[in-house]
């Protein structure tokens, strides 16, 4: 006895807890690996935007080596079928994992799926909220409000800030807009009945008739506005941090009663709103044109594109003068209208012997279209001094106006100097009246270094002057120039376009697709953040320790 006891003290592993413990651990562990292979293909079909599910993806996995025949002929989706090829190839822990496990502990299912997409992006999600929260200074929002497949209104959130040197605008959620606002009215309508009588602790915000109750939701500006406050706080992002909120012209966006820039503005009162300069300048480059037969061109062109694009018949007989489609006139960029613009001016002979052959044709309506068409290319307006509305003013009167205009520019930015040294002369000797020192704001001394080290440097090398504030802000010491090198990061922290959420409505349409249409929203948000930020690396075992939170058939964690 006392030969196995001093064994047992020597050597602890031979005790029974420990090793209840060790042979514990081990099966932990062994349950990892089975889990490993099901969440790499989960993120592999997420990052390349691959469907997961096929006509029937329930019950028992067929392996290859069930079968007789090697393979089943009934396609199982692009989920399931990855994970019999993996076992095909030699991946012996997922084999082992699909054989011995009962059907209900193969965490294959869809719900499974579910769960793993969203835990996935949660996981990026953290990544991206993580540097925010920790180094950030000041953040921006992008957002903007489109239609699914599904005919539902989705909200895109993009976040805009610094990480390091580098400027980032990061996708962070999709919010079906309807559904939130639903959810904001029954609390608000919770809220309200409990100020008003007692409630029952036992009814619901699903409870129907409580529901009943409840206006008419419509999407206005002030709900998108607190869809969007509501989304930022669910992240724990503080919104005193936000310094700009990007949006499109809309009404409803910028509306300075009930628009939803406003809203936000309320609540994060160090937020100005920062325009699409993208949309502003498309806009008035578009609709300034005030030429009749400029814009009488553009209207044939779109008629002449549509009048191909509708029939392959037609375009048959197009390509065979030119080789190739006409390119439509795109709305929302100017520039690839420009380039639509010229290159159809390029093929407008070909196109016109191709609408003159089209005339022949026994079809009526096909004939008498393509002879209106061809003879709209054949009344030409030549442009002169008629179209312009200031007919005496000639070219010499209208350059020395704009000299006289940049001369008076000049002079104020030239005796700046000067005014200022008056300015602060007579605030001097008011502080002197009234017995008060004055003192210089830190930032004017911080102000002449930094433009000394600038001239310095500049007579030194010529081309060290920086195009973009981001190389400004690599060349701004921190610890010398504390509020310059604030004032640049918040200066390149604010958004000049809402291009981010733009493209985030093209992985929309990519991922919601006819036949994915009745995708949950959580589903949607998780695969976004996967196909969109495959440059943040997902920690598998931080996945699993997540997934092991919930109550497990099999343990993955102690």
């Amino acid at each position: 006895m006392a030969e196995l006891f001093l064994q047992n003290y020597n050597n602890p592993k031979l005790q029974i807890h420990n090793l209840l413990n060790t042979k514990r651990m081990q099966g932990i562990k062994e349950n990892q690996e089975r889990l490993i292979p099901i969440i790499e293909s989960i993120i592999f079909l997420g990052r390349q935007n691959i469907p997961f599910r096929g006509h029937r993806d329930d019950g028992q996995l067929d392996l290859p080596s069930t079968i007789e025949d090697g393979g089943s002929s009934i396609n199982e989706g692009h989920f399931r079928e990855l994970l019999k090829f993996r076992v095909k190839v030699g991946d012996s822990t997922l084999e082992n994992h699909l054989k011995i496990s009962s059907s209900k502990a193969t965490y294959i299912s869809k719900t499974i799926q579910n769960e793993l997409i969203e835990l996935c992006g949660k996981e990026i999600l953290d990544s991206i909220l993580n540097k925010i929260t920790d180094t950030v200074i000041f953040y921006s929002i992008v957002f903007d409000e489109t239609l699914d497949v599904s005919k539902r209104s989705q909200i895109s959130l993009v976040i805009r800030y610094i990480d390091e040197i580098t400027i980032r605008e990061d996708f962070v959620t999709f919010v079906d807009a309807f559904d939130e606002a639903r959810l904001i009215q029954l609390k608000s309508y919770y809220n309200k009945l409990s100020d008003d009588e007692e409630v029952n602790n036992d009814s619901t915000l699903d409870n129907y008739e409580s529901c009943k109750k409840i206006e008419k939701i419509s999407i206005t500006g002030k709900m998108l506005g607190q869809i969007v406050l509501n989304q930022l706080r669910e992240m724990g992002l503080n919104l005193n941090k936000c310094v700009g909120i990007g949006t499109d012209g809309c009404s409803v966006m910028t509306s300075e009663v009930c628009g939803a820039v406003a809203v936000i503005i309320k609540s994060s009162p160090n937020a100005r709103r920062c325009p699409c300069y993208n949309h502003s300048l498309n806009i008035s480059i578009s609709k300034s044109n005030k030429v009749q037969s400029l814009r009488n061109l553009v209207g044939i062109i779109k008629e002449v594109v549509g009048f191909f694009s509708v029939s392959a018949k037609r375009t048959v007989v197009l390509k065979k003068y030119i080789g190739h489609q006409l390119t439509g006139l795109c709305e929302t960029r100017w520039i690839e209208r420009h380039e639509g613009v010229t290159r159809f001016l390029q093929d407008m002979p070909k196109t016109i012997n191709t609408l003159t052959e089209i005339t022949t044709w026994k079809d009526s309506q096909t004939s008498g279209k393509a002879k209106i068409l061809s003879c709209a290319f054949a009344q030409f307006h030549i442009l002169s001094d008629q179209n312009f509305p200031e007919k005496n003013l000639d070219l010499s009167t209208a350059a020395n106006t704009i000299k006289d205009t940049l001369q008076v520019l000049s002079k104020c930015r030239e005796n700046v100097d000067t005014e200022f040294s008056n300015i602060f002369k007579l605030s001097e000797d008011l502080a002197k009246i009234i017995d008060v020192e004055l003192r210089l704001p830190r930032i004017f001394g911080e102000y002449y270094i930094w433009k000394e080290k600038w001239i310095r440097d500049y007579q030194k090398d010529s081309s060290v002057i920086s195009k973009h504030a981001i190389e400004v802000l690599q060349n701004c010491d921190e610890d010398i120039f504390p509020l310059i090198n604030k004032i640049l990061k918040l200066l390149i922290t604010l958004p000049i376009s809402n291009s981010s959420s733009e493209r985030t409505f093209s992985s929309l349409r990519r991922l919601k697709t006819w036949l994915r249409s009745t995708m949950c929203e959580t589903r949607l948000t998780g695969l976004a953040l996967l196909n969109i930020h495959r440059d943040i690396d997902i920690d598998v075992e931080k996945l699993i320790e997540r997934f092991s939170k919930s109550k497990r058939k099999i343990p993955f964690a102690i």
